[in-house]
C-alpha cells in the first residue's frame, strides 16, 4: 500500500472527481498506533479485526473510510474510492451507525474533502436491518414487494403474531386431524406478560426456535430417537433383575419384587404393543428401595434408568404429536404472513431474508450490486448470525475480498436477539491469521482496571493453586501508558468489591440479601461522592432490572441524585404503572386490584392506611356499628362513618377522580388522564424535585403521550384503552423520556442504566451489580443439530416429569460426540448446551460492564448459598478468580485483596441470614463487623426499609431529627398543590357535579323500592349458585361479572370488525373470575350472538358503534341529566333511523311478554335520548344472549320496540 504523500497534487487523469483544491485532502494517519495502521491502510484484501474494549476501532474505521477516499491510498497516488457510495459500514445499533456518521462527517471536513463530508448522510452506513430495508425498498417493484411497505416492531409484531396464532388454533381445535394435539395439552391462553401457554406455547416455541435456524422451518423435523423407550426398559428390567439378585432386606425386597413384575411383563410384550402408553402403565408399578450400603452402587444405577425411562416414556408419548405441532406452526407462520401482507409490512426477520434472496437469486439485484462496494466494514461483528453473513459476503465482492469484519468475542451479549458468537470465530478462522488484526492496547480504563477485569476472567493463584476465572480464551488488553490519571478520590482503592453472602432461597439471593447489595453499592458510591468523585462522572449498570428500584431508593437514601438514562425500564417505570392503573380506574372504579387502589395508594395521591380504612368503612343499615364497603364507594360519595373529616389528600383524590369518571363519558381518555395528572399535583410535586424528579415528570408526560397515540388513532374508550396499554407496556421496550437536560445527563446524577444499554458508552466510576442469576432453560422444545445441516425437534410434554436423575452434562458430551440419544436424554444435553452457552454469556455481560470503567470500579457480588456453597455458578467462579473464600467460610468485614494493580481492591463482606419459616416467624440478620451502618444485627423484611437503614429519605444520619410530623409509616411530605382547574374546562360541559344526575338503573331501583320490591338480599344458597355461574332473573337489571365479559368481549367484535378469539375469551373470564359454568355460558353467549340475524343486521348498517355514552338534559321528575351507554348503535350517514341493541345476560325463566315488559322503560329512555340527538324512527332490540328464540332457535331471544316513524 502507498503512504500518504503531502501536498500532492490530484492526478490529472480523474476526470470524474471534483477538482483538486490547492492543498490536495489528505488524511494523517500519524495519531494511530501501528496496528491500527495497518487496518487503516489495507484497503483491497480481506481483514479480519479483534478489537478488545477500549481500543478504538470506531475511531481507526473512520480512519480507514477517510484514508479510501484520500489521494494516495490507491493504485498510481490515486483514492482507492471513487466516493462515498462505494463504502458500506454496519453495525449493530442506530446509535453507533449515527456515530459513525458524524465521525467521518467530521474527519472529511478536517482532511479538506467538503464535498465527500457532505455525502454522509446519503452513505451506506447504518444497521443490518436499514441495510436490508434500504435494498427492499429500491428494488421493491422488481422482487413484487409494495413499494411503500413499513417495518413492523415489538407490540405491532406481537399483535399479528397472536392474531395469526388465534385464527389457526382455532380452526384447528375443530379439524380432527390434530386431535392427538389436544389429547395431549389445552389450547392454553395468552398474555402480554406470560406469552401463550399450552398448545400455543409449544407453537410459539417451535415458531422461535425455528426462526435461529438458517434453513427456517423448512430444516426442522421431528427427532427421531435411534435409542427408543422398549431399549430403556430393557436396560431398567436388567438393573432391577442385578437388584434382586443382591440380598435385601425385607422393605427393599418389596419395592424390587412388584417392579420387577411390571418390567417383566411390559418385556414379554409384543413388539408392537411396547407403546409409550403401556410402558408408563409399567413404570407406574416401579419403586426403588432406599439406599443402604450393600446396594449404594447397583441401586444409584437403577435410579438413573428409571428416571429416564420415566422421562423417556413422557418424551416418547408427546413425540406423537410433534408432527401436527410443526404443521400448525407452518400454518401459523403462513397466516402470519398473510396478516403481513395485507398490512403491507414485514418483520426485522424478513428483511434479512428477503434481502439475501434478492442479491443471491434475483438477476437484476445481483447485476445491481455486482462490484458495488470496495469497501465493505462490519463493527461489532460478535452480534452478527449465518444469514447476515452470507448477505455481506455477497455485497463484499469475490471471495469477500472487501471484507473488513471488526468485533469482539469477549463482547458478545445479544444471543437473546439470534447472535451467534461462534459466527465471529469461525469467520477468523477461515480468514486466517495473515489477514488478523488483534487491537488489545485499552485507551480507555486505568491499568488497575484492566488489571482487575483480567483477574475475574482468567483467574489466579491462592495459597499456591491455581483458582479458575469467568471467561474462556481472554484477550489480554494492555493499558495506554500516556494516558492521564482522571481519579479524584486518590485516597480510595480503585476497586471495591461488595459482596453480599448468606444463606439464599431455593438457590437464588433472597430481597433482603437483594436489598443489602443496593445498600452497600450506593454506600460505596456515596464514599467515591464524598472524597470528590461527582455523582455525574457515575453510573451503576444492572445485569438485570428486577430489583432497580431498591438500588434507586438505596442511592437516593444517601443524598445522592439519581436517574435512569438508558435500557427500556420505561416501561416497568413508577410512571408508567400508575398512568396504567389510571386507566384502569377510570375503565372501571369497581376495578380496586388493576386501578383505583394502586391509584390512589400512589404519590399521585399518596392515601395512607388511615385514608383507606375511612374509604372502606360505613354505618350499617339498622346498627350504628361499622360494617366495610368498597373502597369505590366510599371514594364517590366521600360520607365518612363516624362524620369523620377526610383528610386533604382523600378530599383532593375525591374530587380529582370524581370528576374524571364523569369526563371520560364523553371526552378523549388521553385528554382526561391528562387533566387528573395535572389536577392531583403530581406533575408540579415531581418538577419541584430537581434533576430526578425532571427526569420522572418526563416520564409521566410520555406515557400520557403514548396513551394518546394507542387511543387517539382508534377512538378507543377507556375499557379498551386500558387493555391496550397492557399490551403495549408488556412488548414495548421504550428508553426512559428526560426533561432534565444536561443536569439529569450526568451533571449531578448518577446514572442507571441496564448494562446492554451502556455498549459504547464509559463512565469514570462505575458500578455493576445484578450479574449473577444462574441460567435457568425450560424451553418447550429442543433443537437438535445434524451433520447434514437439517435439526431434529424434540417437544417437552406438557407432563414433563423431573429430568434431575438424568446426567445432563454426560448428555450433552454424547450430543456433542454425534452419538445417538434417547428423546428426553436429547432435550437434556440440548437445554444442558443452551444452559451453558447463557452462563458464558453472562460472564461476556459482566466483562463488558467491568470495562465501562475509567478510573475507579465498584464491583457488586451476591453470593448467596445453599447446600453445595455459592449458588451463582458465575459468583463462584468470580471469588475464585480473586481468590475469596465462598460459602460458610464467607466472614463478615472489610480486607483487601491482590489482584496485579498498583494496590490491593477493598472487599467489603456483609452475612445476611434468614431464619424461620415453615410455620415459625421468619427473621432475617445481617453482619458487618461495623462496616456498613445499620447492618448489624436484625434486619426489616421490607427492601424499602432496609436500603434506608442508617439513613432518612434525604441521606442524613439516622440519629437526625425526622423532617416533619405524622404516624409512623405514613407516606412521604405531601404537598397539595392548587387544582388547576382551567385544565378540566378546556371543553365546555353542561353539567359540574353529580346532583340531579340519573340513570335507567336508578331509577329502576327506586321504582322497586317504592313499590315494596326493594334489591333482595340474596341467600347463602343463592349466593353460592351466582359465584358458581348459575344463571338468574335478575342478571339482566344488574352489573355481574358475566355481564360485563360479555359486553367488553362484544365491544371488541364490533371495534375489530370480526370475531374475539378464544385466547380472549379465556382472558376476560380470568380477568372477571368467572367460575367453570359462568365460563361456559359466556362461551355459548358469545357463539349465540356472533351467528345471529340480528347481529348481521346492525353490520349492514353504514356506521356501526359500541359502548356508545350520553349524556342528556331532560325534563324529568328523576333529574335534570340522564346518564348512560348504548351496548350497540347502528345508523346511516343521511338517515335520521337508528337501530339500537342492547344485550342481556340473564332473564331466565321469564316468558317472552315479561322480557319485554321488563324492559320497556328502558326502551323508552333510549328512544328519548336518540330523539333528543335528531333521530325520528329508532328500533330498540334487547337480546337475551343466553336464551334460544322459542320460534327460531337458531337465534337468541329478542323483543323489539318500535318508536316513531
Amino acid at each position: 500500500m502507498s503512504e500518504p504523500i503531502s501536498n500532492q497534487s490530484q492526478p490529472s487523469g480523474a476526470k470524474a472527481f471534483p477538482a483538486a483544491p490547492a492543498t490536495a485532502p489528505c488524511v494523517d494517519l500519524s495519531g494511530l498506533n501501528e496496528r491500527q495502521a495497518r487496518i487503516a491502510r489495507t484497503l483491497d484484501e480481506p481483514l479480519f479485526v479483534e478489537a478488545g474494549a477500549g481500543s478504538g476501532k470506531t475511531f481507526t474505521l473512520t480512519q480507514r473510510v477517510a484514508w479510501a477516499l484520500s489521494p494516495g491510498s490507491g493504485a498510481d497516488g490515486r483514492p482507492f474510492l471513487k466516493d462515498l457510495s462505494q463504502v458500506l459500514v454496519i453495525t449493530f445499533t442506530e446509535a453507533a451507525a449515527r456515530e459513525i456518521r458524524e465521525r467521518v462527517r467530521s474527519t472529511l471536513r478536517r482532511a479538506g474533502m467538503a464535498e465527500a463530508a457532505l455525502a454522509v448522510d446519503d452513505a451506506w452506513i447504518m444497521t443490518i436491518n436499514g441495510m436490508c430495508s434500504r435494498i427492499l425498498h429500491r428494488y421493491a417493484l422488481d422482487l413484487g414487494l409494495d413499494p411503500d411497505f413499513s417495518v413492523v416492531v415489538n407490540s405491532d409484531e406481537e399483535a399479528l403474531v397472536a392474531q395469526a396464532m388465534e385464527d389457526v388454533m382455532s380452526e384447528a381445535r375443530r379439524d380432527p386431524a390434530f386431535s392427538c394435539v389436544w389429547e395431549r395439552q389445552d389450547l392454553g391462553t395468552y398474555s402480554p406478560q406470560s406469552g401463550h401457554t399450552g398448545a400455543m406455547g409449544q407453537v410459539r416455541a417451535i415458531l422461535d426456535a425455528a426462526r435461529a435456524l438458517p434453513g427456517g422451518l423448512a430444516s426442522l423435523a421431528p427427532e427421531a430417537s435411534r435409542v427408543g423407550l422398549p431399549e430403556l426398559m430393557h436396560d431398567l428390567l436388567m438393573r432391577f433383575e442385578e437388584l434382586g439378585a443382591e440380598k435385601l432386606s425385607a422393605a427393599a425386597a418389596a419395592a424390587v419384587g412388584p417392579s420387577l413384575e411390571a418390567l417383566r411383563a411390559f418385556d414379554s410384550l409384543a413388539a408392537g404393543g411396547k407403546t409409550a402408553a403401556c410402558a408408563r402403565e409399567a413404570l407406574a408399578a416401579v419403586s426403588a428401595p432406599r439406599s443402604s450400603k450393600a446396594i449404594a452402587e447397583k441401586l444409584a444405577q437403577a435410579k438413573a434408568a428409571l428416571a429416564l425411562a420415566r422421562a423417556e416414556a413422557a418424551f416418547s408419548d408427546a413425540a406423537e404429536a410433534t408432527p401436527r405441532l410443526l404443521e400448525l406452526a407452518r400454518r401459523v407462520d403462513a397466516r402470519y404472513g398473510e396478516l403481513k401482507a395485507r398490512a403491507r409490512c414485514l418483520d426485522n426477520d424478513d428483511l434479512v431474508r428477503m434481502a439475501l434472496s434478492a442479491v443471491r437469486d434475483n438477476p437484476g439485484v445481483a447485476a445491481a450490486f455486482q462490484g458495488r462496494f470496495r469497501l465493505v466494514m462490519v463493527d461489532e461483528f460478535q452480534d452478527t448470525d449465518e444469514v447476515q453473513l452470507e448477505l455481506i459476503g455477497l455485497l463484499a465482492g469475490e471471495g469477500a475480498r472487501h471484507l473488513c469484519t471488526v468485533g469482539d468475542a469477549q463482547q458478545s451479549i445479544y444471543r437473546f436477539r439470534g447472535a451467534d458468537v461462534g459466527v465471529f470465530c469461525r469467520q477468523g478462522r477461515a480468514v486466517g491469521e495473515a489477514h488478523g488484526v488483534r487491537l488489545d492496547t485499552n485507551y480507555r480504563s486505568h491499568g488497575d482496571v484492566l488489571a482487575f477485569v483480567e483477574r475475574v476472567g482468567t483467574g489466579g493463584a491462592h495459597d499456591g493453586e491455581p483458582t479458575r476465572g469467568t471467561m474462556r480464551g481472554f484477550m489480554h488488553l494492555d493499558d495506554n501508558p500516556s494516558r492521564k490519571d482522571g481519579l479524584l478520590a486518590r485516597d480510595l482503592p480503585r476497586v471495591d468489591v461488595e459482596v453480599t453472602a448468606g444463606n439464599g432461597a431455593s438457590g437464588r439471593a433472597t430481597s433482603q440479601q437483594s436489598a443489602t447489595a443496593a445498600a452497600q453499592v450506593a454506600d460505596a458510591l456515596a464514599t467515591y461522592a464524598a472524597h470528590g468523585e461527582r455523582p455525574g462522572d457515575m453510573a451503576l449498570l444492572l445485569g438485570v432490572t428486577t430489583h432497580a428500584g431498591t438500588y434507586i431508593d438505596a442511592i437516593r437514601a444517601r443524598g445522592l441524585e439519581c436517574v435512569v438514562t438508558g435500557g427500556s425500564t420505561f416501561t416497568s417505570s413508577a410512571e408508567a404503572r400508575v398512568t396504567c392503573a389510571l386507566l384502569h380506574a377510570l375503565a372501571n372504579p369497581s376495578d380496586t386490584q388493576s386501578g383505583t387502589f394502586p391509584l390512589l395508594a400512589s404519590e399521585m395521591f399518596g392515601l395512607n392506611a388511615n385514608d383507606f380504612a375511612d374509604l372502606g368503612t360505613r354505618a350499617q343499615d339498622k346498627l350504628d356499628a361499622p360494617t366495610k364497603r368498597p373502597i369505590e364507594r366510599g371514594l364517590a360519595t366521600l360520607e365518612l362513618y363516624g362524620g369523620v373529616t377526610p383528610s386533604a389528600r382523600l378530599v383532593r383524590a375525591h374530587e380529582v377522580m370524581t370528576r374524571a369518571l364523569e369526563d371520560v363519558r364523553s371526552r378523549p381518555v388521553a385528554d382526561v388522564c391528562e387533566d387528573v395528572v395535572r389536577a392531583s399535583g403530581w406533575l408540579e410535586r415531581l418538577e419541584d424535585q430537581g434533576a430526578q424528579g425532571l427526569a420522572r415528570a418526563a416520564n409521566v408526560l410520555a406515557a400520557l403521550r403514548y396513551v394518546r397515540d394507542l387511543t387517539d388513532s382508534l377512538g378507543l374508550g377507556a375499557a379498551r384503552a386500558a387493555t391496550e396499554f397492557d399490551l403495549w407496556l408488556a412488548a414495548s421496550k421504550i428508553a426512559p423520556a428526560s426533561l432534565s437536560g444536561a443536569d439529569a445527563a450526568g451533571g449531578g446524577c448518577v446514572r442507571v442504566m441496564t448494562i446492554h444499554a451502556s455498549k459504547g458508552l464509559e463512565f469514570p466510576v462505575t458500578a455493576v451489580a445484578e450479574c449473577w442469576g444462574n441460567p435457568r432453560s425450560e424451553s418447550q422444545v429442543a433443537v437438535v443439530p445434524h451433520a447434514d445441516g437439517t435439526s431434529g425437534l424434540v417437544v417437552r410434554p406438557a407432563d414433563c416429569p423431573k429430568l434431575d436423575g438424568i446426567d445432563a452434562d454426560e448428555a450433552a458430551c454424547d450430543l456433542a460426540d454425534g452419538r445417538s440419544l434417547p428423546l428426553a436424554a436429547a432435550y437434556l444435553a440440548c437445554r444442558r448446551k443452551d444452559e451453558q452457552e447463557a452462563l458464558e454469556e453472562k460472564a461476556r455481560l459482566l466483562y463488558v460492564a467491568m470495562t465501562r470503567a475509567r478510573e475507579a470500579l465498584v464491583l457488586s457480588v451476591t453470593a448467596a448459598s445453599g447446600k453445595q456453597g455459592v449458588s451463582s455458578e458465575l459468583a463462584a467462579q468470580a471469588l475464585s478468580a480473586l481468590g475469596l473464600p465462598a460459602g460458610a467460610d464467607q466472614a463478615a468485614g472489610v480486607t483487601s485483596v491482590e489482584y496485579g494493580g498498583s494496590g490491593p481492591a477493598r472487599v467489603r463482606t456483609v452475612v445476611v441470614s434468614t431464619s424461620g419459616g415453615r410455620g415459625k416467624p421468619k427473621e432475617v440478620a445481617a453482619e458487618s463487623a461495623g462496616s456498613l451502618s445499620g447492618f448489624d444485627g436484625a434486619l426489616p423484611l421490607e427492601d424499602a426499609d432496609i436500603v434506608r437503614l442508617g439513613f432518612d429519605g434525604d441521606g442524613a444520619d439516622a440519629g437526625a431529627e425526622p423532617a416533619g410530623e405524622g404516624l409512623a409509616g405514613a407516606p412521604a411530605p405531601f404537598d397539595l398543590y392548587d387544582d388547576p382547574g382551567e385544565l378540566l374546562l378546556r371543553e365546555v360541559r353542561p353539567w359540574s357535579a353529580r346532583e340531579g344526575v340519573f340513570s335507567y338503573s336508578s331509577v329502576a331501583a327506586a321504582e322497586r323500592a317504592a313499590a315494596g320490591r326493594p334489591d333482595p338480599v340474596p341467600t347463602r344458597e343463592q349466593r353460592e349458585a351466582a359465584d358458581a355461574g348459575a344463571p338468574t332473573t335478575e342478571d339482566a337489571d344488574r352489573a355481574t361479572n358475566l355481564g360485563s365479559a360479555f359486553h367488553e368481549l362484544a365491544q371488541a367484535m364490533v371495534e375489530r370488525g370480526g370475531r374475539v378469539g378464544e385466547a380472549e375469551v379465556c382472558a376476560r373470564a380470568d380477568y372477571w373470575n368467572l367460575s367453570a359454568r359462568a365460563r361456559a355460558r359466556l362461551g355459548a353467549a358469545l357463539a349465540r350472538w356472533e351467528g345471529s340475524a340480528l347481529r348481521a343486521e346492525a353490520l349492514s348498517h353504514g356506521l356501526v358503534r359500541a359502548e356508545v355514552p350520553f349524556f342528556c338534559r331532560v325534563d324529568s321528575p328523576h333529574g335534570r341529566y340522564l346518564e348512560g351507554a348504548i351496548d350497540l348503535l347502528a345508523t346511516d350517514a343521511g338517515s335520521d333511523d337508528a337501530l339500537l341493541v342492547d344485550y342481556k345476560t340473564g332473564d331466565a325463566g321469564l316468558s317472552v311478554e315479561e322480557v319485554r315488559q321488563r324492559h320497556q322503560m328502558q326502551a323508552e329512555f333510549y328512544a328519548d335520548v336518540l330523539a333528543h340527538q335528531g333521530f325520528s324512527s329508532v328500533t330498540c332490540v334487547f337480546v337475551c344472549v343466553e336464551r334460544e328464540d322459542p320460534t327460531d332457535p337458531a337465534q337468541p331471544l329478542q323483543v323489539r320496540y318500535r318508536f316513531g316513524g
